[in-house]
């Protein structure tokens, strides 16, 4: 079987606006320093608790855990759909599909965030898995790790 991976943030879609807003969000209510755009920018991507590291390291894991209820806060409410579908990534990943491929979704998003986005926008008959971190985004944060739980796939071994 010939499987493809695909990162979702920055490759399925734009989802720079709710990411940002999100981040925002819980700066703004923790009373963190505000960000440069280019800062706000680097959170896309990896998964959140490591960016908030990076970018305030003087949090305590606690501070942390309050960060990521305030953001998923946003995120849930509004954040999650403000994206847009890059143009033409549907027509290409169906015509990948016709050609036998079995399309993935390989994320450091939180897979239960994944699955409420595929299912908004109707990307589910595309992808034959959709991987992610856990809900606490604590757990299988890093592609390797995502890519670990797929590959436990009996149709992935193929």
């Amino acid at each position: 079987m010939k499987q493809l991976f695909f990162d979702f943030d920055g490759t399925i879609a734009d989802s720079e606006v709710g990411i940002v807003k999100s981040i925002k969000y819980f700066i703004n209510k923790m009373g963190l320093p505000e960000l440069t755009d280019d800062q706000y920018r680097q959170f896309i991507g990896p998964a959140l608790v490591t960016s908030i590291h990076k970018f305030y390291p003087h949090l305590s894991e606690n501070d942390v855990s309050t960060a990521l209820k305030y953001y998923q806060e946003y995120y849930e409410d509004a954040g999650i759909f403000q994206l847009d579908i890059y143009p033409g990534i549907l027509e290409e990943l169906g015509v990948l599909k016709n050609a036998g491929y079995h399309l993935h979704i390989a994320s450091a998003k939180p897979e239960d965030m994944i699955n409420l986005i595929s299912d908004h926008f109707d990307l589910g008959h595309y992808f034959d898995g959709e991987f992610g971190a856990t809900s606490d985004e604590r757990t299988r944060i890093t592609k390797t790790a995502v890519f670990k739980i797929c590959f436990r796939k009996d149709w992935c071994q193929s």
